[in-house]
C-alpha cells in the first residue's frame, strides 16, 4: 500500500469547474427601500426622504404620520433617531432665590396656581452635596410658558437652562 502524499489545499485560490453552479451575490434590500415600502403599505406620507451615508433622512408632515414611523422601526428593530417635534418640547427654567425649606411639591403646585404648565421640578446640589438654592422648572409647552422669564416672580429669579454642548 502506498502512503497518500499530503498537500494543502486552498479553497479560494481553487478554480470553480464549468459545471458546477455558482452562488449568486445577494445584497440586502436597502433600508431605504425597505422603509419606503412599508410607508407606502401603511399609509404613511413624508414630505422628503434622503439617503445619505450611513442613515436615512425622512421628514414627515404630520404627527399622526410620525407616530407611524416610529411604531414601525421599532417593531422592526430598526435603529434609528428621531429629534423631538415641536409640540413635545419641555421648557426648563433654573429658579433661583426659593428656600430651602421649600419642598419641590409645594414649588410645583406654587407655579401650577400661577398658571405654568409643570411637569416636574427637581432641586438642584453643589459638587459637594449641599443645597444651593436652586430648582428646576420642567415645563410642558404651552403658550404662557416662556413668559416666566419674562417676569420676576415674587422673590423669584428664573434663568434660562443651558444643557453642555447645546447653543
Amino acid at each position: 500500500m502506498e502512503p497518500i502524499p499530503r498537500t494543502s489545499v486552498n479553497f479560494e485560490d481553487s478554480p470553480a469547474s464549468s459545471n458546477t453552479p455558482q452562488a449568486r451575490e445577494t445584497t440586502a434590500t436597502p433600508p431605504y427601500n425597505a422603509v419606503s415600502s412599508a410607508c407606502d403599505r401603511l399609509k404613511i406620507q413624508y414630505a422628503s426622504a434622503r439617503n445619505l451615508v450611513d442613515s436615512i433622512k425622512i421628514t414627515v408632515p404630520r404627527i399622526t404620520d410620525f407616530r407611524g414611523l416610529n411604531n414601525y422601526l421599532i417593531n422592526n428593530n430598526i435603529v434609528f433617531y428621531t429629534h423631538p417635534l415641536v409640540e413635545e418640547c419641555k421648557v426648563k427654567a433654573v429658579i433661583r432665590g426659593i428656600p430651602v425649606e421649600f419642598t419641590t411639591n409645594e414649588v410645583m403646585t406654587d407655579l401650577a396656581n400661577r398658571g405654568y404648565a409643570v411637569h416636574s421640578v427637581h432641586i438642584l446640589h453643589r459638587k459637594d452635596g449641599t443645597l444651593g438654592g436652586l430648582m428646576l422648572a420642567v415645563f410642558n409647552k404651552a403658550n404662557k410658558t416662556k413668559d416666566i422669564f419674562k417676569k420676576i416672580l415674587e422673590s423669584i429669579r428664573p434663568l434660562r437652562h443651558h444643557c453642555r454642548g447645546n447653543p
